[in-house]
């Protein structure tokens, strides 16, 4: 999933799953930190086979520090 060169100007603007290398992208961190935040639950993510995904709504909680 790459990023669109539509600015996001709220979180209505981002897809309702987003995997790992979106979240890293969007917060400008290591695809490892984002990991490491899926697995120590900082992050709520669920896995699809091997690939963690992450709902928009935990996104938006995780940022709001909720």
């Amino acid at each position: 999933m790459k990023l669109k060169n539509k600015p996001i100007k709220s979180f209505d603007d981002l897809p309702l799953i987003m995997d790992c290398e979106y979240v890293a992208t969007l917060l400008g961190i290591s695809l490892n930190s984002i990991y490491k935040l899926c697995l120590n639950g900082e992050i709520k993510a669920f896995k699809v086979g091997k690939l963690w995904r992450i709902k928009r709504k935990d996104f938006e909680s995780f940022i709001k520090g909720e």
